[in-house]
């Protein structure tokens, strides 16, 4: 068992790396090209823009869900696989991009950031952290399970 740590932990770096590549990398580019062209934030850093920044974060989770659930139901050719095929979707390829959600809000809402690649590096690796953990903690025990409504609102749970 102890053989198979390196491999599992380098194909979880390595999605990592691609999710946030492929599917942050290029929110975070025009977020900092707008940022640069306009003149002023529309808001301050106060109440009504954290309450913005968390319901972006609850639209992309519940997003999230639905496309990993959509895409597991398309690639997946048996039925009982496609709840395990959403959940690896969430729990590795998803957390980069879900991490990058709050992020983009903040800075297209109110302005750079003073330390914003730090926070969104930081932003990145909790939620893969937390992404690995609870797929190693919910998912390597359970049988083979249909997508339900009650798999997608645990996954959204997840997610946000």
């Amino acid at each position: 068992m102890s053989a198979l740590i390196p491999y599992v932990a380098g194909t979880a770096l390595a999605t990592a790396f691609f999710s946030t590549c492929l599917l942050a990398l290029p929110a975070v580019i025009a977020v900092r090209r707008v940022i640069r062209a306009r003149l002023q934030a529309p808001f301050s850093r106060d109440a009504v823009e954290r309450n913005l920044v968390l319901a972006s974060a609850l639209v992309g989770a519940a997003g999230a869900v639905l496309c990993a659930d959509g895409a597991a139901l398309a690639a997946v050719a048996f039925p009982p696989e496609s709840g395990r095929a959403a959940a690896l979707l969430l729990g590795f390829v998803s957390p980069a991009p879900l991490a990058a959600v709050p992020w983009v809000a903040g800075e297209m809402l109110s302005g750079p950031s003073l330390r914003s690649w730090r926070s969104l590096a930081a932003s990145v690796a909790v939620a893969c952290a937390i992404g690995w953990a609870t797929f190693a903690w919910l998912w390597p025990n359970e049988p083979k399970a249909d997508l339900s409504p009650e798999l997608a609102l645990i996954s959204s749970r997840l997610a946000s």
